[in-house]
């Protein structure tokens, strides 16, 4: 079973600058693999072969 959380992570995107909603998505990322570990390796560990690895 999965659960998804949704997080807004900005409300005023017109004044934002180029890379701060990314540097603002980077950091609860990174909160989020400091917090739950094995989710990240899991998640990461599967982006480590080729699409014909599985052919």
């Amino acid at each position: 079973m999965y659960v998804v959380k949704m997080e807004l992570i900005s409300y005023d995107n017109k004044n934002a600058s180029e890379y701060d909603i990314l540097e603002l998505f980077v950091r609860l990322l990174e909160k989020d693999i400091i917090d739950n570990p094995s989710n990240w390796l899991w998640s990461h560990k599967r982006w480590k072969h080729e699409y014909e690895d599985y052919h």
